[in-house]
């Protein structure tokens, strides 16, 4: 019998410079530091993207590591200039006492030994010892280019927003990180992530695909022992349809970490577009107690409900999903995945009006955003609507989207399935 793993929640770092353009530095330095606390077996990281909800949320570092069923919160501090990086980091239990701290300086080009420091400071506190193999995945640096890491935390930033835009710019940085590094395994991983999303959301062209191919092949060859290197090649081979092989990838990234969040939703994605939906259902469910504070997740959990006949189920996620939408929108009212994801769920909610209004703010943000007509298409569809939604659709496809298993498995469009219109968007070539 072995002691239950230690779980620890590593907060966003505070930028500790007046100059917001380097805040990419000291969340993607927290980030960086969760994951390789998470090669031990004897740690469970919280997701990031978890703590980043409840660090937005606010409250007490007691509220938040019960949030995060945290028993450990690492936070702190960080900045960089052109010529050194700084780190002030705490180790707290999860009452607010205080475990272990530091403070690091180093060189710019040792920001990974500061980062390894910061590691090894927290294993100690926590009295953990890494096996031989674990201690090796620790020392192995990321790169050994201090300009590649940089370049790899500024594209991680913008590679968390689900915008056209955002990717892009997310895939320019981890270029330029492959340019000085061609051996980083995880800016591959990311690179095949970011062309992933283009082609599910935005630009279904062979190219995308191809490029998330090669990509996820290239991070996997370099990094078969780390988990991100097989969830991008999972995505990859998911998009491709090349379905079994997928989740072999999904469950060999699982193995290394079960509480890598974007393993758990790709996977639950992918068996959606299958139309497996208790599978699905299972995924997303997984997925959403990981990220409790998520709105995305609970929305597309309720339509694989109704897929599978879970009426009662789906109403209830859908209510929740409202309400994380609602608390994200007042923190960040320009968030259009917000707006249209809850007014997909207001519109099985007898909240026609809202609903439109949330969808129409929506479109007035990204009118040419493929995937964010092909949502407020969801919800014209949902509202009975049926030439709005089409017209939506029809847009979505002329401007990119092309995921036909994910229309043909969307019960949010059951009632326009015998639609003419509708019938021929799906012989669209």
């Amino acid at each position: 019998m072995t002691d239950a793993p230690r779980t620890v929640a590593v907060l966003p770092f505070t930028n500790l410079t007046a100059d917001p353009a380097t805040a990419y530095f000291a969340d993607g330095a927290a980030e960086a530091i969760g994951d390789t606390l998470a090669v031990m077996k004897a740690i469970r990281v919280s997701p990031h993207a978890a703590a980043l909800d409840w660090a937005d949320r606010g409250g007490s570092l007691q509220e938040v590591a019960a949030g995060l069923a945290a028993g450990f919160l690492l936070e702190g501090g960080a900045k960089r200039s052109a010529d050194a990086v700084h780190f002030e980091v705490r180790l707290r239990n999860a009452d607010g006492s205080s475990v272990w701290s530091t403070i690091v300086d180093r060189p710019a080009a040792d920001v990974l030994g500061a980062q390894l420091e910061i590691v090894i400071g927290v294993l100690g506190g926590l009295g953990v010892t890494p096996t031989p193999e674990e201690r090796s995945r620790i020392n192995r640096p990321l790169t050994t280019d201090h300009r590649a890491y940089d370049q790899y935390l500024r594209g991680r930033i913008f590679a968390r927003e689900l915008l056209r835009r955002s990717q892009e710019a997310a895939l320019l940085h981890f270029g330029d990180a492959l340019q000085l590094d061609p051996s980083f395994a995880r800016a591959h991983a990311e690179t095949a992530v970011c062309h992933g999303m283009i082609y599910q959301y935005w630009d279904s062209s062979d190219e995308h695909l191809k490029r998330a191919d090669e990509s996820s092949a290239r991070g996997l060859e370099l990094a078969a022992d780390l988990p991100h290197p097989h969830m991008a090649r999972g995505l990859a081979l998911a998009l491709a349809t090349r379905y079994a092989e997928a989740d072999r990838e999904f469950a060999a990234a699982l193995e290394l970490r079960p509480d890598l969040l974007d393993a758990c939703y790709f996977r639950a994605r992918s068996a959606r577009a299958q139309g497996a939906f208790a599978d699905a259902v299972g995924w997303f469910e997984r997925s959403w107690a990981l990220r409790p504070l998520d709105y995305s997740v609970p929305a597309l959990l309720a339509s694989a409900y109704v897929s599978l006949d879970r009426k009662d189920e789906a109403l209830a996620t859908r209510r929740k999903s409202v309400e994380l939408a609602e608390r994200r929108l007042v923190r960040h009212p320009d968030d259009s995945r917000a707006l249209y994801l809850g007014a997909a769920c207001l519109s099985t909610l007898g909240e026609g009006t809202k609903a439109r209004s949330w969808a129409k703010r929506a479109l007035a943000m990204d009118p040419d955003d493929s995937a964010v007509l092909y949502n407020v298409a969801c919800v014209y569809a949902l509202l009975g609507l049926d030439d709005s939604a089409v017209d939506c659709l029809e847009q979505a496809i002329q401007h990119g989207f092309r995921h036909w298993d994910w229309i043909e498995h969307d019960s949010d469009f059951d009632a326009v399935r015998s639609n003419e219109r509708f019938k021929s968007l799906q012989e669209t070539p």
